[in-house]
């Protein structure tokens, strides 16, 4: 009788689901300032929530390719262009090594770009990308760089990775992986991976314990070419671990790289492979900053290019775009429980060129209820760069995914889990202090104090167990959603 009652009731739910109407994710375009010639566009976005683009484009006086910088007016939501931020120095012309921009936590705008003989140059600007320092070298004469990559830690540091040969190197020498600490003086490289996928795009994700996790293509001496992660934490990087065993092998590279998305503890990782002949997209979800990765699922629709890019969601969503072969972008939304959704189409066949990488970043992200989130992408094609925004409505999606009373809500979705013991109370502040285990990629074992709404802080006890949830919100960190644990028979 029971089994029966409870059959119905899900199907009850089930089929009350499947009447509600599908939620649309939206896309319009934003007009750029870019020229007719633009290309290798890249995204970055400030603490503040600014966002900034940056592309490729021939100086009005000259053929001579140059980085210039544009940010998103919040007001208008139209781009506001700045100075070239090359100034006069030459920027290599290649859709597949796109100049990078990052913003640190002091609000300065860093570029780092690669000009056509191999050498690194750096420049940064105070203001916006209105006026830029004079770009200066940042790699060794002795190295030749490409795929450079940056990303803001939570402590405000930028940090930023290449791939980099010997000049004059043997062919089928290895290439390696190395990384720096952006604009501190004297601060040494750090080697990652002395052999690596010699042209492979790589991909960051940032964690709240100020460390970061990084996604490349590695290279075996059997050639297999499969991603790795490896992960750096209090200064050091871990020894990488491969992400998924495809066992793809071939004996040139794809040019065809990772790319994560976190919300700081909590991955998305999405990679094009063709193992066994078979080209397809794939993506993977870590629950515990890198630490394990669940079975890849495809996303492609089934003649793909690749050339991915992720943007992850505080509910653990995330959004994978990619490149069809007929030249046509899509994005497909991961839910929280790790099932795909249907593809949408951001451009259709013919309008993005095979060269081109899609860069994206989250310009409003999911904040409960009924909010929606907000990526902006940008994309090359055959008349230039475009951008576009893309509308998520994550809080109705999620609701319409509940299939039943006891699902998690929209809001208990958001955070990062969290066992452990109340040391001490405070009712005057409503605050908890703590003693809890591992939190993976934002706390280490130890002992915290966190705000506790008035409704939960009644029912807490010093020295009761329990689970529960933790997110930064209104700059402190909040305890919520608290299932106290069952006390041993003593």
């Amino acid at each position: 009788m029971f089994r029966w009652f409870l059959g119905l009731a899900f199907a009850g739910f089930a089929a009350h689901a499947s009447e509600l109407p599908v939620p649309t994710i939206l896309v319009r375009a934003i007009t750029t300032p870019a020229g007719a010639k633009a290309g290798a566009p890249s995204l970055t976005t400030g603490a503040d929530g600014t966002a900034y683009l940056s592309w490729i484009e021939p100086a009005k006086e000259s053929d001579v390719p140059q980085l210039r910088v544009a940010a998103l007016d919040a007001k208008s939501g139209q781009w506001q262009a700045g100075d070239f931020a090359s100034g006069d120095k030459s920027v290599v012309l290649s859709g597949a090594d796109m100049p990078q921009l990052a913003v640190d936590g002091r609000g300065t705008l860093w570029a780092l770009w690669v000009d056509p003989r191999g050498q690194a140059w750096l420049a940064h600007s105070a203001d916006g990308g209105n006026a830029w320092s004079p770009p200066t070298t940042w790699s060794s004469p002795a190295v030749s760089v490409e795929k450079l990559c940056t990303i803001r830690l939570a402590d405000g540091r930028v940090l930023a990775a290449w791939l980099q040969s010997a000049r004059g190197a043997q062919e089928g020498a290895p290439t390696q992986l190395v990384t720096r600490i952006v604009g501190i003086a004297d601060q040494p490289d750090q080697m990652v991976d002395e052999r690596v996928c010699d042209c492979c795009q790589l991909g960051f994700a940032p964690l709240l314990d100020t460390g970061v996790l990084l996604a490349y293509r590695g290279r075996t001496e059997d050639e297999t070419r499969d991603i790795h992660v490896a992960r750096w934490r209090y200064g050091h990087w871990s020894a990488p671990r491969v992400l998924s065993n495809d066992d793809w092998r071939l004996t040139a590279c794809p040019v065809n790289g990772p790319r994560l998305g976190t919300d700081g503890s909590r991955v998305g990782a999405a990679w094009f492979t063709a193992a066994g002949t078979e080209p397809r997209v794939l993506a993977s979800y870590s629950p515990d900053a890198g630490g394990r990765w669940l079975m890849p699922i495809q996303i492609d629709r089934g003649h793909p290019l690749g050339h991915v890019e992720v943007v992850f969601l505080r509910d653990a969503a995330f959004l994978v775009f990619w490149l069809e072969e007929d030249g046509s972008l899509w994005v497909r939304r991961v839910s929280p429980d790790f099932t795909s959704g249907e593809p949408v189409s951001i451009a259709p066949a013919g309008t993005v060129t095979a060269r081109g990488f899609p860069r994206a970043t989250l310009l409003a992200d999911y904040e409960g209820g009924t909010t929606h989130a907000r990526a902006l992408v940008a994309y090359t094609t055959r008349d230039g760069v475009a951008t576009v925004s893309v509308d998520v409505p994550e809080g109705d999606l999620v609701n319409r995914e509940r299939n039943c009373a006891c699902a998690p809500s929209a809001e208990e979705l958001q955070g990062f889990p969290i066992r452990g013991q109340v040391v001490d109370l405070d009712e005057r502040m409503h605050s908890a202090q703590v003693a809890h285990e591992d939190v993976p990629g934002v706390f280490d074992r130890g002992t915290h104090v966190f705000g506790v709404g008035a409704e939960e802080f009644g029912g807490l006890q010093r020295g009761r167990r329990f689970l529960g949830r933790v997110m930064w919100r209104d700059h402190a960190w909040r305890l919520f959603d608290i299932r106290l644990l069952t006390e041993p028979a003593k």
